[in-house]
């Protein structure tokens, strides 16, 4: 199931979460309810509730946060269906571990071609894998993000790859040519689920970095200590070239 995170990084320190919001207002509904549901779950993992909330949040925290909550959880809850779907969401999330490579898949283009990715990534030393789709808000949000980003560095150096999770191919395009993001490599999942099934990659905005050989250098959420982290690497990949 493909889920999208809040527009806000958390930081923990001890059991108080921190916040430095970008798209949403640090007074926001939303905000306000995601800072209350998380202190309660760090307070109360041992309730029903929590892990109910746990299961609802997690791809919005970060992930010491959500481990060290359930090795708090008790046996009971551990096994219930919340801290179950809590369990699979992690594992899915190691699906893909840094120094792997990429997964082959099988794409559709804007032409309506099924290819192997492989064949058309960009040849950049580095190439981001963005996974994103025309309904998720908080992707679209951060196309001018990805646009400035792509423009700092030399195309030979860093190129973008979009993998829509659109079953529409209309709304899809229409988004691509609203955002104005025509100018990098855009494709999308063959079939429904199929992406996170190979990937991990189970919640959007979401962003993996490989080298040109297809191994994968980092994996960001799409919140913005996300995209400082992820420029971050790319300048250390480039220098270390």
């Amino acid at each position: 199931m493909i889920r999208y995170s809040l527009a806000s990084i958390l930081f923990l320190t001890g059991s108080v979460l921190f916040a430095t919001p970008v798209k949403i207002q640090s007074d926001s509904a939303a905000w306000k309810k995601l800072r209350s549901d998380s202190a309660f779950i760090a307070d109360s993992i041992h309730l029903p509730k929590a892990a109910k909330l746990l299961a609802f949040h997690w791809s919005s925290l970060p992930l010491d946060f959500v481990r060290a909550q359930l090795s708090r959880m008790p046996d009971s809850i551990l096994a219930s269906k919340y801290g179950q779907e809590i369990v699979e969401g992690l594992k899915d999330e190691a699906e893909l571990e840094v120094g792997s490579r990429f997964p082959q898949l099988t794409v559709i283009t804007s032409k309506g071609d099924c290819v192997s990715l492989y064949k058309i990534l960009p040849r950049s030393s580095l190439i981001l894998v963005d996974f994103w789709a025309s309904w998720c808000f908080p992707c679209r949000s951060n196309s001018p993000d990805l646009k400035a980003l792509v423009k700092r560095f030399e195309p030979e150096d860093l190129a973008i790859v979009s993998i829509s999770m659109d079953t529409d191919s209309v709304k899809w395009w229409q988004a691509v040519l609203e955002d104005e993001l025509g100018h990098w490599t855009h494709v999308r999942e063959l079939s429904k689920g199929m992406v996170s099934q190979l990937t991990g990659v189970n919640f959007i905005p979401r962003y993996i970095l490989i080298d040109k050989d297809g191994r994968v250098l980092g994996k960001f959420n799409g919140r913005w200590k996300g995209l400082y982290d992820l420029e971050k690497l790319i300048k250390e990949e480039l220098v270390s070239k």
